[in-house]
């Protein structure tokens, strides 16, 4: 997350106290699968072979900001975290 905090949110906004909050509250603004965006970071990890992927975006729209845009990314983040973390649990 910090990464897209870096790279997304401004000087202002990264010296904020709450700046994570901030994301939180951009992510709320979108719908659970946050419009067809698709976060892809790392796969889960096992001891004889973790690939931490280069991230990046699937379905991101640069054209449909409304739809793409930071709060979406954000969403995408946290759900692929979310993934990755029931496959642990399954696993």
């Amino acid at each position: 997350m910090r990464w897209f905090r870096d790279g997304f949110y401004s000087a202002d906004e990264r010296a904020r106290s709450d700046v994570y909050a901030l994301l939180e509250h951009d992510a709320t603004t979108q719908p659970a699968g946050a419009n067809g965006v698709f976060g892809i970071f790392s796969n889960l990890m096992t001891a004889d072979r973790w690939v931490h992927a280069s991230p990046a975006f699937i379905g991101f729209d640069i054209g449909a900001p409304a739809l793409s845009g930071r709060g979406a990314c954000v969403r995408a983040i946290e759900e692929a975290a979310a993934y990755v973390s029931l496959g642990h649990l399954r696993g």
